[in-house]
């Protein structure tokens, strides 16, 4: 295995990581957004 393969793939995991807390993140905001306007 050559090792610039490997850390482009642990790269990629980490910023996909990052992405679902975001995506997370992102839906919270939203829901309390609708709760707020829903009231």
């Amino acid at each position: 295995m050559d090792p610039e393969g490997v850390n482009d793939f642990r790269g990629a995991t980490v910023l996909h990581k990052q992405v679902d807390i975001i995506m997370m993140r992102f839906q919270d905001l939203m829901s309390e957004a609708a709760e707020c306007l829903g009231r």
